[in-house]
């Protein structure tokens, strides 16, 4: 919902990990440790959407197909698409999914592309020729998710 175009509300509490879901009467909440984990998720995420203009991007849902003939739980793979410069996928089920996409690479001039993660340590290299033919193959854990930059290399 972050990469959405438009204001982006967050819950009070939400970017530190809270639990409890304060209503806007009570003046004063209960004591809560941060969760380290998802504050630095959203630390990060927050980042990172500085870097992506929304007036240059606006996002299209990719239709992710099964990489194998007897897969059918590439349904459960939500992908979008920044024109050819972000892929935004997220494995929205409890168990794992696999799928592939295939990205329309036209404006990109260059043989080999880069997908890397600015969420996390994942980067893919796959050849233009391949991602036109094969597409690129994903194999996610139950709710992984990842935001790639595009790029090319020669």
């Amino acid at each position: 919902m972050a990469l959405s175009t438009g204001a982006h509300l967050f819950h009070q509490g939400q970017l530190e990990g809270f639990k409890t879901r304060l209503p806007v009467q009570l003046v004063r909440r209960p004591d809560e440790g941060i969760n380290q984990g998802i504050y630095y998720f959203y630390t990060k995420l927050l980042s990172m959407l500085k870097t992506i203009r929304e007036e240059d991007c606006r996002w299209d849902i990719m239709e992710p197909f099964s990489a194998k003939q007897e897969d059918q739980i590439s349904g459960n793979i939500l992908a979008f698409i920044c024109r050819d410069s972000y892929l935004a996928v997220i494995n929205y089920c409890g168990s794992q999914s696999q799928g592939s996409i295939r990205l329309d690479v036209a404006g990109i001039h260059a043989k080999n592309l880069i997908l890397k993660d600015m969420l996390g340590p994942a980067e893919y290299g796959i050849s233009k020729e391949e991602m036109i033919s094969r597409g690129l193959y994903l194999y996610l854990e139950p709710y992984a998710f990842h935001l790639f930059k595009i790029s090319g290399r020669d």
